[in-house]
């Protein structure tokens, strides 16, 4: 009995380890498609590398599997878009508390130094 548990557990586990290369296998079929989705929409070479990795870790923790490669393509493409515009939102966010700090301290300044 025991031993027959330990079987079961040892092809689940290769079952799992397989479905984990077949995604390996595919995401790097599919890499150079989703740098060149994600570069359209980011121009920086860093944040480019970030969208590729964030959507490879995004994809990799519920990996799907697909009866045709361009059903894991268009999947793969929506969630590496998702991650493009996080990281686009996320620096939107910092130029804009960049500029109200910036502003602010204008406006400290502009009264400190008013004669009035």
């Amino acid at each position: 009995m025991c031993l027959t548990i330990n079987m079961l557990n040892e092809r689940g586990l290769l079952e799992i380890l397989d479905e984990r290369s077949q995604f390996e296998a595919q995401f790097a079929r599919c890499r150079g498609l989703v740098g060149f989705v994600v570069s359209r929409l980011l121009k920086d070479a860093e944040e480019i590398a970030e969208a590729v990795e964030n959507c490879y870790l995004a994809a990799s923790r519920y990996p799907l599997s697909f009866e045709y490669d361009g059903e894991f393509r268009r999947w793969l493409v929506r969630i590496a878009v998702d991650e493009a515009f996080e990281i686009r939102s996320r620096k939107l966010f910092q130029y804009e508390a960049e500029f109200r700090s910036a502003a602010e301290y204008a406006t400290i300044s502009i009264q400190e130094a008013d004669p009035v």
